[in-house]
Parts: structure tokens; sequence; C-alpha cells
């Protein structure tokens, strides 16, 4: 064995072939012959010679191990320096601050605030803030001057004691590096199972930089509200754009947020804190609704008119007198989850520049699925909307009828999501013939399907909506013969191979290109 310099590590030597081995006499080389008398001294001899020569080896072998320990070191470190002086030329020490700054945006994560069901996101996020300012002390000033950085804030009221006055700290320490920055705000309070702890007031650091809430998260119980905790905010709040309010219990309305010139975007559940009367609604033009009633919802959109994007979750209640047609003139996208038996808010509206629906069902066991089918197949032949795009998710398998009245309606529709009803039945409905003039959505160039089976019926449609069809994303259902799961693979791949984008995902797995 021996030491390669170049790599430190022990090699071995292959082993001399026989025929390079000669022994002293020849004639009893590749035999079993014993030797005679005469040649036993000659073999001795060799013998002795092989050991002293293999001594003088082992001699010469223990020289050279003893350099190489020698020269390892030295190897070692002439290595080491040269990393650190190839370092010195590293295209990262000429990198502008500016650029470097945007890195380290770019590095965050997208999740930031704080939840009952992710406790531990919004630290996380706070780590990733604070890690570039850990490398070095140009990166540290780098970070410290870049006050997009620090601009997520997240106050959590759940804590107590000397805990909350360091999330205060915190919070002032952060603040204190935003400059002038817009800020986006999260306060979080516990659920009301936990409505025994209790906080100091609010930073007041916070509540002076109100002016440059440009996104403000009201999240958990939001009963500290009444105590008057943020009462400093009224009528400061001159560039708040987006307004979550996201609250386990109903706690009535107030007018902290009456003056927000610039809200463009607004969430609540619960009728949280905001009533119809007491919010400019008309310049808003992003709205999302859960838990509330029929005719709450139909207030705010009859003063909501520059709404563009709409969202109703969990509307209940039926209104008690009948309600007129409202017409909205520039809503372009709505999404609808029906989960009650009531009437849903699609019983009295017009969208005319509708060109975005998602309509779902919550499935509960006693929701009318012919009632809530219908209801939309007339909102949408009232609306007389051209829709691009198309998601339905029903809680219950869909006749295909169901699905196709709809679909019949918008011939130009370019985008479909059916989540949950792609039956075989409706994939046969779904495949293409260029003979028939009454196929369906005959310019469809995207399609998502789910809990769909790799059957050959799925190869059949896609394959007769090529070349129009440009991307599909199917999540498999895997509960079926491997066989036919493999053949209908295949054809999924081939069709890859000619330009199609598709991807399939098994449940909550990533997408994966076929």
């Amino acid at each position: 064995m021996y030491l390669n310099p170049r790599s430190s590590r022990i090699q071995v030597p292959r082993p001399c072939s026989p025929h390079a081995l000669v022994p002293p006499i020849p004639s009893l080389f590749k035999t079993n012959k014993p030797p005679i008398a005469s040649e036993v001294s000659a073999v001795h001899c060799a013998i002795s010679k092989a050991e002293s020569n293999l001594s003088d080896l082992y001699h010469q072998i223990g020289d050279a191990y003893n350099v190489l320990y020698d020269l390892e070191p030295k190897q070692i470190q002439e290595e080491q320096r040269l990393e650190i002086l190839k370092g010195i030329l590293h295209p990262i020490r000429r990198t502008p601050p500016e650029l470097l700054a945007t890195i380290f945006i770019l590095a965050l994560p997208e999740e930031w605030v704080l939840s009952d069901s992710e406790p531990y996101q919004s630290y996380l996020y706070r780590r990733a803030v604070l890690l570039p300012g850990q490398i070095c002390s140009f990166w540290r000033d780098v970070a410290l001057t870049t006050p997009h950085l620090w601009s997520k804030i997240t106050l959590n009221l759940a804590l107590d004691g000397k805990i909350y006055q360091t999330e205060i700290n915190l919070v002032d320490t952060w603040l204190s590096r935003t400059g002038e920055y817009p800020l986006c705000i999260q306060i979080f309070h516990p659920g009301p199972e936990k409505t025994e702890v209790s906080h100091p007031m609010i930073s007041s650091a916070l509540i002076t930089s109100s002016s440059r809430w440009r996104y403000l998260l009201l999240s958990g119980s939001q009963s500290w509200l009444k105590d008057g905790a943020l009462d400093g905010v009224r009528n400061r709040l001159s560039s708040l754009k987006t307004l979550i309010g996201r609250s386990a219990t109903q706690i009535g309305s107030t007018d902290l947020f009456e003056h927000t010139p610039q809200l463009r975007s607004y969430e609540f559940r619960h009728r949280s804190f905001i009533s119809p009367s007491s919010q400019c609604w008309a310049q808003l033009t992003v709205l999302t609704v859960e838990k509330s009633t029929v005719w709450e919802c139909y207030r705010i959109l009859s003063q909501a008119q520059n709404l563009i994007t709409c969202s109703f979750h969990e509307i209940f209640e039926a209104p008690d007198c009948a309600l007129s047609w409202l017409c909205h003139p520039r809503l372009r996208s709505l999404a609808v989850m029906q989960c009650s038996n009531y009437d849903t808010i699609l019983d009295h509206l017009t969208l005319p520049a509708l060109s975005i629906l998602q309509y779902g069902e919550a499935w509960p066991s006693n929701l009318n699925m012919a009632r809530s089918r219908s209801s939309v197949a007339a909102f949408l032949s009232q609306s007389m909307c051209s829709l691009n795009r198309l998601a339905l998710e029903f809680g219950r398998p869909a006749t295909g009828d169901d699905v196709l009245k709809i679909l019949r309606l918008f011939p130009s529709l370019s985008e479909l999501q059916l989540f949950g009803i792609t039956t075989h039945e409706m994939l046969r409905r779904l495949t293409y013939d260029s003979l028939d003039s009454d196929s369906v959505v005959p310019a469809l160039h995207t399609l998502e399907l789910s809990r769909q089976k790799p059957i050959s019926l799925l190869a059949d449609m896609i394959e007769s909506r090529m070349p129009q069809l440009k991307h599909v994303r199917v999540l498999l259902d895997t509960t079926i013969m491997l066989t036919e799961y493999r053949t209908t693979y295949m054809r999924l791949q081939k069709l890859r191979d000619e330009g199609l984008d598709i991807r399939t995902r098994k449940k909550c797995n990533n997408w994966d290109f076929i």
C-alpha cells in the first residue's frame, strides 16, 4: 500500500502476474513435483534473498511514509491558503449592495403570518430575516439598511409578562429599521379559549407608524379591540390598501377604519368589525366575505360597484324580503362556496363583465345539489357574460348534464378546472370530435382535473383536444389496476414528447412532470 499525495488516500497496487514471478528452478514452476536435494538448497537461497529485498523495501516505504506525513500538513495548509486567496477574488465581494439586498428579500419565505395552526411560522420568517446579518459585517450593514427586509411585522398578543415585553422590544427594533417604507402588519390574539391571557398596551411605535401601514391583518380573537388598544390609529390609516379581519367570534362593528382613502382590498368573516354603513365600499376592488348572510352581502355589493374580484364562502340566512336583481358592471372574478339550502347570492346577481368563476359545494348531507347547480346555470345564463376560466367543485359526483348545461353556455371557454366530478361519462362528453358541431368548449387550452383515475378514457379525451390543448394538470387517484395505469401513463408521456405541458400529482404532493 502507498499514499497518493493528490488524494491523501491509501492506494493498493495491483498484484503482479504469475508470469512475472520467475522461480529459481523453472522446471518446478506450475507443477506439484517436490524438489530434489540439490534444488532445495537453491530454493532456500532464493527465499533468503527475497526476504532481504522485502525488508529493504519495508524500510524504504517507511521512509516514504515519514516524508508524506511531513508533507501532508503543508499540503492542507497550502490548499486552505489557496481557497482564501480565491475567495478574495470571488464575485460575491463585488456584488453591489442593492443587488445583495434584492437577493435577501427574494430568499425570504412566502408565509410570514402567525396562526393557531402554524404557531411557529412567523418565528421561522423572523429567523430568515435575521440570517444575512449573521454572515459577515458587510452583509449585516446591507441588511440593516434595507427597509423592505424588516417591513413585515407580526405582534403576538398571546404572550404575557416579560416575554410580551421582549416581543414589544423586537417590534420596536424592526420598526426603527424600516425608515419610511410601507408596512405589512399582523396583530394576533389567541382564540376565545385563551381569553385569560393578559397583555399591556400595544407598542406606541407601532401606533405611530400606522400612517405607513399598507397591509393590516387582525387574526384570532378581536375582543381586545373593545379595550381601545388600537384607538390611536383612527384617522391615520392614509396608506392602508388591504384590510383582513379573521375573527373567531362576532364582536360587532368599529369605526376605526372609516377613513381609509386608499383601501382597495377587504376580507372579513363573522361580521367581524365593519358594517356596510360605516365603510366607503365604493372604493373597493377586491372583497372576500366569509360566514355572513345573503342580505349583508347584497347590501355590500349594492354599494361596492367598483369591485373587480369577489369571493363568498359559507353564506347563510336567506333574506326576509324579496331582493331585486343587482347588476355589477365591473366584477370580473367571482368565487362562491355554497354550503346551505338558503338562497345563494347568485340568485340576485347579474355580472355581464364576469370572466372568471369558481363555484364549489361544501357537501353538507342536506344540501340540495340539484337546486345548487340549477342556480349556477340560471345565474350564468342571466348574466350573459363571456367566461374565460371556469372552476367547478361539486361535493357529490355530478351528472354529465349538470356540467354540460353550464359548459355549453361558453363555447369560447379557454381554462377549465373540474374537482371531484370527472366521471367516465364526463370524460366521454369532454372528448372532442371535430365532426360534431355541438362539441363543448372547443377552444379549451388549459385543463385541470382532480380525483381522476389514470384510465384510457382520460388519455382519449386529452388526445382528442390536441394540438389546441396546451396545459394539463391531473390529480391522480391511483386505486386502479397497475397495468392500465402504466398503459395510460405511457400515452401521456407520448403527448408530453409531442409538446403538451402535462403534469400530475398524487394527493397533496407537488406537481410533477410526466
